[in-house]
């Protein structure tokens, strides 16, 4: 019994393998797998991103079936920039991956990152990523159209973008109405029940009719005499005023005997009394 060979880079696909997978290599990328950016003068590129890239290569190469390694990994520039008295870097990587299959097939290619950032460090670090993940994917689809080598033909790239953004449209669409679908489920007919034959109403016997007589309104006595007030009439002219009359003293009488004119006579009569003098007693 031959015993298998389990290092990798040297255990052989079989040829049912072989078969399935140059199939599916053959085939272009589906447009559920496309990502689209603005290129330039207004055109629409299409491209794989690099997730993507090594889902597919799970799919079709299974996870034991292949592997990656970086061959080279240098930086092509480090700058330090000042913007609006701030210090920033710039980096710009370059990077040569080389991927292998499980039978020892491998393809090789490279990759560019470039990248700015306040810290020295991390505008490193971030540009080293950029090129690996850029020198994978490009190496990827060197084994066929179906991992991303389709995307690389201008035409297709063109049409491939157009294609990729009504469809992402469509399916924009198709969720909006799916969500407005269950807010407001369509309601279900209901059910007609049977109609009940209607009997006939009797009519009830209509009630005498009765006058009603309007509340007797209280009388007034119409020849109880109503005051009257009568308004004396303005005088038009003023009568003439008279000056008071008073006693008027006259220079001739002695004052004493105007005093006595003046006091009332009494009423009652008195007995004369003569005053004559008796001429007898001279």
């Amino acid at each position: 019994m031959e015993q298998m060979n389990t290092v990798f880079g040297q255990v052989a696909f079989t040829e049912e393998e072989i078969t399935s997978i140059s199939q599916i290599l053959n085939e272009s990328v589906p447009l559920e797998d496309v990502s689209t950016r603005q290129g330039p003068g207004g055109t629409t590129l299409s491209y794989l991103e690099s997730w993507k890239a090594i889902n597919l290569a799970n799919k079709i190469f299974q996870f034991n079936g292949w592997s990656s390694s970086i061959k080279e990994l240098s930086p092509d520039f480090i700058e330090e920039i000042n913007v609006n008295g701030i210090t920033r870097y710039r980096v710009g990587v370059t990077a040569i991956v080389r991927v292998t299959l499980k039978d020892g097939t491998f393809q090789e290619d490279v990759g560019y990152g470039s990248t700015e950032h306040p810290s020295k460090g991390s505008a490193i670090e971030n540009a080293k990523k950029e090129a690996v993940s850029d020198a994978r994917k490009r190496t990827l689809r060197l084994f066929g159209d179906r991992i991303g080598n389709s995307l690389y033909d201008k035409d297709v790239n063109k049409n491939m973008g157009v294609l990729v953004s009504n469809e992402k449209k469509k399916q924009k669409q198709a969720m909006i109405q799916a969500a407005a679908a269950a807010k407001n489920p369509p309601q279900q007919p209901q059910q007609q029940q049977p109609q009940q034959p209607q009997q006939p109403q009797q009519k009830a016997p209509a009630k005498p009719m009765v006058q009603q007589q309007p509340p007797p309104q209280p009388q007034f006595q119409q020849n109880k005499p109503t005051p009257s007030f009568s308004v004396p009439p303005k005088p038009t002219s003023s009568p003439p005023k008279t000056a008071p009359s008073f006693p008027m003293k006259n220079p001739a009488i002695p004052q004493f005997q105007q005093q006595q004119q003046q006091q009332p006579q009494p009423q009652q009569q008195h007995d004369q009394i003569d005053y004559e003098p008796d001429l007898g007693d001279l």
